[in-house]
């Protein structure tokens, strides 16, 4: 069955209409565009995209990583582990001690872990049991220990992570403060305002996110997914799409063909192109000045894929908002690196926050959650019919069916289903004519066509079977 872009595609197709994208879900990670642990066994990543290229302004004097500064992301935990090895060590890290980069994050090694408000992160170490290094501050270079935080509190990049068995979630949709909420069960209601979900499942959205979900079990290797980035059991990644039913499939390891059909590469690897006619294998992540051209996600947590002063593609350490970058530092997804106002060094910035893209109306991908993303559902004077947003007003009992209008009524077959009327549109049923050209502006300027009188019942905007 065709969908209602069709129609929208055929007027625009003839200059009589054109479609407004609709806003999904906020774009950016959890905290402005970082990986940032959220509660003691949680966290949430953003994927890095496509290389960036860093000022090639020959006056400005390129930065160097300094060794006093800890450039990274807001990683809470050990960095990502090859099974239990700390990336290719040949023993687990020993009690006490946690697996981290270094700092010149050019590769990993167990190091101690910190006491309570002790500085953490690369070449120092994480944290001791009850404590998660978090950011001090949107820069997200420095960060310290910070206590397990309880129900109720205040947390985030400034604040500290939750304790085990609770989550940090926004209040409310202007994404202004977060707090720690206990999980939910598989069946209720989470997201702002609510919280996450018990250990297990995970906050499915609506196609169009309003702020709410539900709990859903995360699904186990060979059973049934969402597909995209929708999760599977550890271990796994939901695979497949282009005809075939999504499933949980169980990650492929090192030196092993990865991709569409084979499956995802194990966390701490990545699918990397082998060159013309080969097929692609996993590969062992990237960390600083190592080369990252194979893939647009080879690069280990906290560092990204960008361009150095010889317009190499390499790793690099990835900061936030305000942070000083150059050839040796990038800024982190959603974030560019523009010249500062002394003239003579480079800093990020938000595009989305010089553009006022901020509450514009528009859903723009920035790297800060964006309020105008988020869908309101309407169901004032409804009794049936969609909500705006994925959702449902409620249902017709007996034979009723939902009209044009959100009533429940009975059914009736309107004449806008036949096509060629007499004259323009259809005014036969002015209802349906008005609900279809509110979309569809083309079929009110010609004699009713045919594409127009195939979607009435599809859109909702009259019945044609009974």
């Amino acid at each position: 069955m065709r969908t209602l872009s069709l129609i929208v595609a055929f007027f625009a197709a003839v200059g009589c209409a054109s479609s407004d994208s609709e806003p999904t879900s906020p774009s950016g990670a959890v905290d402005g565009g970082a990986s940032e642990v959220i509660s003691a066994d949680v966290t949430l990543t953003a994927d890095v995209g496509s290389p960036q290229e860093l000022p090639a302004d020959t006056n400005a004097t390129p930065l160097e990583v300094a060794p006093t500064v800890d450039v990274t992301s807001d990683l809470g935990g050990p960095i990502e582990n090859h099974g239990p090895n700390c990336v290719g060590k040949p023993t687990s890290c020993a009690a006490g001690t946690s697996c981290q980069q270094t700092k010149a994050r050019d590769t990993a090694e167990c190091l101690p872990d910190q006491p309570l408000e002790a500085p953490c992160g690369p070449g120092l170490g994480g944290c001791v049991l009850g404590a998660q290094c978090v950011s001090i501050d949107d820069t997200h270079i420095l960060k310290k220990c910070y206590a397990d935080l309880k129900d109720g509190a205040v947390c985030g990049t400034g604040h500290g992570g939750c304790a085990k068995g609770l989550s940090c979630g926004y209040t409310d949709t202007t994404f202004k403060e977060r707090r720690c909420y206990p999980g939910q069960a598989v069946g209720k209601v989470c997201g702002a305002g609510i919280g996450g979900c018990v250990e297990g499942a995970y906050c499915e959205q609506p196609v169009q996110y309003t702020g709410k979900g539900v709990c859903v079990a995360i699904p186990k290797i060979g059973q049934e997914c969402e597909g995209g980035g929708s999760p599977c059991e550890a271990g796994s990644h939901c695979v497949g799409g282009g005809g075939n039913q999504p499933t949980c499939k169980k990650d492929v390891g090192l030196g092993d063909t990865c991709g569409f059909s084979s499956g995802r590469c194990a966390d701490g690897l990545a699918c990397a192109n082998q060159g013309a006619g080969m097929p692609r294998k996993c590969v062992e992540k990237s960390y600083a000045g190592q080369s990252c051209s194979q893939s647009n996600s080879a690069c280990v947590d906290g560092l990204v894929c960008s361009t150095d002063g010889e317009a190499n593609q390499v790793c690099a350490p990835a900061v936030g908002l305000g942070a000083k970058c150059g050839v040796s530092v990038a800024c982190e997804q959603g974030l560019e690196c523009t010249k500062a106002a002394d003239g003579a060094s480079y800093a990020c910035t938000d595009p989305c926050e010089t553009g006022k893209l901020y509450g514009n109306g528009a859903c723009d991908g920035c790297w800060k959650n964006d309020v105008d993303c988020v869908c309101k559902p309407t169901c004032d004077g409804k009794a049936c019919g969609s909500d705006g947003c994925g959702g449902t007003c409620g249902g017709c009992t007996g034979t009723d069916v939902c009209g044009h209008d959100f009533k429940c009524e009975a059914p009736y077959v309107s004449p806008c289903c036949a096509a060629g009327t007499t004259g323009k549109g259809c005014p036969t049923d002015k209802a349906v004519e008005t609900c279809i050209c509110a979309f569809a502006p083309g079929c009110c300027t010609q004699a009713w066509p045919a594409q127009c009188a195939e979607f009435v019942q599809e859109s909702g905007c009259g019945i044609c079977k009974l």
